[in-house]
Formats: C-alpha cells, structure tokens, sequence
C-alpha cells in the first residue's frame, strides 16, 4: 500500500507523524513524509494528517480536502484535530481522530523527542494536555 504522512504542522517536528512512518514501513508499505499534499501524495491509497497547532488546521483541511478529491483515503489526528474537531468536521466532511491513537504509542525507532510520562493534573486555560492524555499522571 502507497501511505502518505503529512506533518501539517511543518517545520515543526511532529513525533506522532515519524512514529507513523515507523510503524507502515515496518508494515511493509511504501510510506511518502511530506509539509503537503503534492504529487507524491495524490497518488497514494492512504493520507494521515497531523497538526500540532490550531493555525495550521486551514492547510490541513485544504489539503484532505485536495486528497479526497483524488480518491486517497484520509485520516486526520493531532493535538489540534483534538482541539478543534468541529472545525474539521465542517471543513472536510472526516471525523478527525480525537486524543491519542493507541497504534503508534509503542512504536520503537529513533526519535528527536519521546515522552516520560503522560497527562497532567493542572488545568491551564491555554493547555490541551489534560484533554488529549487526561489528568491524571501515569
């Protein structure tokens, strides 16, 4: 299967998009990383779009919408789909992923970021950690 992860969120580094890549190449799929949706992308099966923040959910959405009208099959997650996902629902017709996504939490390989813990028992108005991981620390 052709797989296209598009880290929407670029230049910043998204480890839920490498944890991906990990995971469909170890799956045996040719596997495109890209900012975008672009050539390589539109002639994939499969799309998985990230965003980390809530500005970048214009491009996300212009983008899946790009992907589905090429036929891709498209799944979209991230904090900010976790955050907003009303938006993308009205945006894009897909029910975004909400919160963590259980196939890419243990996945090795060798990242510029990783987790020690997850959730937080704080409740900041401008943080979406007790939203997308709970608050309770584990």
């Amino acid at each position: 299967m052709r797989i296209a992860i598009i880290n929407s969120s670029f230049p910043t580094y998204n480890l839920a998009c490498h944890k991906q890549l990990y995971y469909y190449r170890g799956q045996g799929d040719e596997v495109f990383f890209s900012p975008r949706a672009d050539m390589w992308s539109l002639q994939c099966d499969r799309a998985l779009l990230s965003a980390i923040f809530t500005w970048s959910l214009p491009t996300l959405c212009r983008d899946a919408n790009l992907l589905k009208e090429a036929g891709v099959k498209v799944e979209i997650g991230g904090p900010a789909a976790t955050a907003m996902p009303q938006y993308i629902v009205e945006q894009t017709g897909i029910d975004p992923k909400y919160g963590l996504d259980d196939r890419f939490e243990h996945i090795k390989g060798k990242f510029f970021a990783t987790f020690t813990s997850r959730g937080c028992p704080r409740n900041c108005a401008f943080c979406l950690v007790p939203k997308l991981e709970g608050r309770q620390i584990v």
